[in-house]
């Protein structure tokens, strides 16, 4: 539905894959790169004054932690919807 509602905004565009039917290529429009870019630049920007005071072996063991959050997130995420579907 989410899509659905940034393609009649016209800030994505959606097609159909060549190689596999259940599959739909979503891409930013001009017009959605142009409302996302500043936005992400900001958001870019505050998340690098949170972090300011962190040094780079601190970044390095924040990025790994993180990763291995959403990993086990999505593996979660992943048992749940086959227990949902049984």
């Amino acid at each position: 539905m989410a899509v659905d509602r940034l393609l009649e905004k016209g800030l994505v565009s959606r097609v159909e894959s060549p190689d596999d039917r259940r599959v739909r290529i979503v891409a930013l429009t001009k017009d959605g790169k142009d409302l996302i870019v500043p936005i992400f630049r900001k958001h870019s920007a505050e998340i690098g004054r949170v972090f300011a005071d962190a040094n780079p072996k601190e970044l390095q063991i924040l990025e790994k932690v993180l990763k291995k959050a959403g990993k086990r997130a999505r593996a979660l995420a992943e048992e749940r919807s086959k227990t949902r579907s049984r």
